[in-house]
């Protein structure tokens, strides 16, 4: 029973060790616009943009003080919450997944509507989003794109 139990805390902490030498670059953004459709009536966009860049040093470089970075996919998740009643509670929320081969290259292009998000496919045509479900969508130079829209003015939040 003692070599269990000294067997299962030298795992977890070398585990623990391993995983303290993973080097990642997070970032999270927030932007909040307003659109005026008419003289009274506003749309309110808030997204919120997270990614996880996992930093790979180049093995050519191993052993040396200053390495290099080896490219590596990016993980982006956006989330679109759009108030279209101007009543300050948000009525949708567009929740976008998708990986990116690099840093700052391969945006995914979208507009925010009054209902959805307009996107732009891999034959550059538009697409509108704006029912409820989970959506798979094709663009170029993108890996699993995954959209889901939710109806979220009914939630009751305690």
């Amino acid at each position: 029973m003692k070599n269990i139990i000294k067997t299962t805390a030298l795992t977890l902490l070398m585990t623990g060790v391993a995983g303290a030498q993973t080097l990642i670059n997070e970032r999270t953004t927030t932007k909040k616009e307003i659109f005026k459709l008419t003289d009274s009536e506003v749309v309110v966009v808030k997204t919120i943009d997270h990614q996880i860049h996992q930093l790979v040093f180049d093995p050519a470089d191993e052993g040396k003080t200053n390495q290099k970075l080896t490219e590596s996919p990016v993980y982006v998740d956006k989330k679109i919450y759009i108030d279209n009643n101007n009543d300050g509670v948000y009525d949708k929320e567009v929740q976008i997944s998708y990986i990116k081969e690099e840093e700052e290259k391969n945006q995914l292009e979208y507009v925010p509507t009054e209902d959805g998000v307009l996107i732009t496919t891999s034959n550059n045509t538009s697409k509108l989003i704006n029912e409820e479900g989970m959506y798979e969508v094709e663009i170029e130079d993108l890996e699993d794109v995954t959209i889901l829209v939710e109806d979220i003015s009914e939630l009751i939040i305690d």
